[in-house]
């Protein structure tokens, strides 16, 4: 007997958004589903950063509509959309740490904005820090750290509401083979702890074979192919078979 389908967590419909006479997403389609891993690829300036800022409501789309939940961002405004967004935990390249605080006032930040006692943020903390294996690294400051580590304390960062939805923007970019390996085992770790649906944007593609339940193709604004990594391997469409292969001549550079 089949089983049934997860549900939908987030839709995005004909979602168009240009910057200018630039258009970057163009009458998108897709739907992550809930507790999924799912990555999505894509060459660089082809729009995965603004599209995952769609997902989160940090951009707003010209046309179309993204809902989370069943719930349309487009009208969710002020403390409506503040209090939405907790729902998600979001890492940003290179972990983004503010520079001037340490590694545990940059975890206790999004907590202190959602007026969390300092009883529970202290708890917190540390327990988002052992999540990410940095136990005692608490009062380094983010210059002492190396880029794993920083990567790391983004990740811990991002998961201190204890969010529904993890986003992760380009986590193993610039990073050397072994701890990409260990930044791809922490994902898959996080998600399954906080039993959450997870969305990974990347072109690193041994990344996405490792840690994608299903993977999209992001090309020219619209999503090109998504479908389990088998399946995607497989695909009969040229340009994510050049994509895959990593090939200099074909569709993706003929035009």
């Amino acid at each position: 007997m089949t089983a049934p389908a997860a549900p939908v967590k987030i839709r995005l419909r004909e979602v168009r958004k240009a910057f200018d006479a630039k258009v970057v997403l163009d009458g998108l389609d897709l739907d992550v589903l809930a507790g999924e891993s799912l990555v999505i690829l894509g060459g660089s300036g082809s729009g995965k950063s603004v599209l995952l800022k769609h997902m989160v409501g940090l951009l707003r789309p010209d046309s179309g509509t993204v809902e989370v939940d069943g719930v349309e961002l487009g009208g969710l405004r002020g403390p409506d959309l503040t209090s939405f967004r907790r729902r998600f935990g979001m890492s940003f390249q290179e972990g983004a740490l503010f520079d001037s605080m340490t590694v545990r006032e940059n975890v206790a930040f999004p907590l202190q904005r959602a007026k969390w006692p300092k009883e529970r943020i202290a708890e917190r903390v540390a327990a988002c820090l052992e999540m990410v294996h940095l136990e005692g690294a608490e009062s380094k400051m983010p210059a002492q750290l190396s880029g794993g580590m920083r990567r790391r304390v983004g990740f811990a960062r991002a998961i201190a509401l204890e969010p529904q939805i993890l986003l992760f923007d380009e986590p193993t970019t610039g990073l050397d083979p072994v701890i990409k390996a260990v930044i791809d085992e922490l994902i898959l770790e996080l998600q399954q702890k906080l039993e959450s649906t997870a969305v990974t944007i990347t072109h690193d593609l041994a990344s996405a074979w490792k840690i994608g339940d299903r993977i999209a193709m992001l090309y020219r604004g619209r999503i090109l192919a998504c479908a389990p990594p088998e399946e995607f391997r497989n695909s009969g469409d040229a340009r994510v078979q050049q994509f895959i292969r990593g090939l200099p001549s074909g569709p993706l550079t003929e035009t």
